[in-house]
C-alpha cells in the first residue's frame, strides 16, 4: 500500500489592495493518493519574524477556509480574505494542511501576499530542495538562485538579505544540535536582469538521522521603498535510506526474535506466522512461562 498522503496546489503569490474585500476569490486544490481516505483542515498563520506582517498586525483579517474539513480531491476557497489600511509590500503567510487520520499528517506552504500591487519583486529557485548528507556529523551544501523577473524599468533595485531558520512547524526555531550554517553571499544587490547564485552550507552537528525542515528567509526593500519578504522551505536530510513510499500493513500476532538493538532502534524478524489470536498455540514458544491460576 502507498503511505496515505495529500497535497495542496497553492499559488506562490496572491494579490490584494491595501483596503479590499476578496472573500471567496482565491481558491486552491487539494489532491491525494489512492490510500488517503481522511479529511484535511486548513489554517493560516503569519511569518514568525515579521512584526509588520499584516496578518500579525490585524491589517489582514484572520483567514478562513471552506470546506472546513475537506475530502480530497476538492477545491478549497479562502472564504475570508480582506485588508484594512494594510501597508504596501509583500509579506509571507503560511498555510497549514492538517489531517488527523488515517495518520497524523501536516503539510506547510508559504504564500507571499502582495498588498497594494508591488511590481518591484524578486523570485528564487530551490523551494523544497533537499540538502543531504550520508552520515551524521557531516556537512551538506547546495546552491540557490535569486533574480529580479522584471528586466525593464520595474526591476527590484535593492539589497536582498538571506538567513537560515527553522521550519514552519517549529516557528522558525532551528533544531537543537544543528551544526555550523553559512550562506555565501548572504547579502547582494538585485539590479536589472540580475541573477545571483548563493551557496548554502548546513552542518549536521549532533543531529541524528532524519529529515529536518528549514527555511531560507529572503528579505529586502526595493527602490520604491517597499518591503519584500519571501520564505523558501528546504530540507536537511541526514543519513536516511531511500524509500518507495510504500509499505505492508501486517495485522496480527507473531513470535519476534530480536537480532540487535541500540539506544534508538530495535532490529529483528518474525520466526512464526501471523495469527489473529495472541493465545494461539502456534505462538506458544514466544510466550513467557508463568503460573496460571485455577479453581
Amino acid at each position: 500500500m502507498a503511505i496515505p498522503d495529500f497535497q495542496y496546489s497553492v499559488a506562490g503569490t496572491v494579490s490584494i489592495g491595501t483596503t479590499e474585500d476578496r472573500d471567496g476569490l482565491v481558491t486552491m486544490n487539494i489532491t491525494k493518493n489512492t490510500d488517503f481516505l481522511g479529511q484535511v483542515f486548513t489554517t493560516a498563520f503569519p511569518d514568525w519574524d515579521d512584526a509588520t506582517n499584516p496578518l500579525a498586525t490585524g491589517k489582514l483579517a484572520p483567514l478562513t477556509f471552506a470546506p472546513d474539513g475537506a475530502t480530497p480531491p476538492t477545491t478549497v476557497a479562502w472564504t475570508t480574505f480582506r485588508t484594512t489600511t494594510a501597508p504596501v509590500g509583500i509579506s509571507t503567510i503560511w498555510l497549514k494542511g492538517h489531517s488527523p487520520s488515517p495518520y497524523l499528517t501536516d503539510h506547510y506552504y508559504p504564500v507571499a501576499v502582495n498588498v497594494g500591487g508591488v511590481v518591484r519583486d524578486f523570485t528564487s529557485t530551490g523551494a523544497g530542495q533537499v540538502f543531504a548528507m550520508a552520515a551524521t556529523g557531516q556537512t551538506a551544501t547546495g546552491t540557490m538562485s535569486f533574480s529580479t523577473p522584471n528586466k525593464t524599468g520595474t526591476y527590484f533595485g535593492g539589497t536582498v538579505n538571506l538567513t537560515v531558520e527553522g521550519g514552519a512547524e517549529a516557528n522558525g526555531v532551528l533544531p537543537t544540535g544543528i551544526g555550523t550554517i553559512s550562506v555565501s553571499p548572504s547579502s547582494f544587490m538585485l539590479s536589472k536582469g540580475d541573477v545571483h547564485t548563493v551557496t548554502i552550507s548546513l552542518g549536521g552537528g549532533t543531529l541524528g538521522p532524519g529529515e529536518y525542515p528549514l527555511t531560507i528567509r529572503a528579505t529586502g526593500t526595493n527602490s520604491d521603498g517597499q518591503k519584500v519578504t519571501r520564505l523558501v522551505p528546504i530540507v536537511l536530510d541526514i543519513a536516511t535510506a531511500g524509500t518507495s513510499n510504500q509499505y505492508v500493513d501486517i495485522l496480527g500476532f507473531a513470535v519476534f526474535r530480536i537480532a540487535t538493538m541500540d539506544s534508538n532502534a530495535v532490529y529483528g524478524y518474525a520466526i512464526s506466522g501471523t495469527y489473529a489470536d495472541m493465545n494461539d498455540p502456534a505462538l506458544r514458544r514466544g510466550q513467557v512461562a508463568r503460573l496460571v491460576p485455577w479453581d
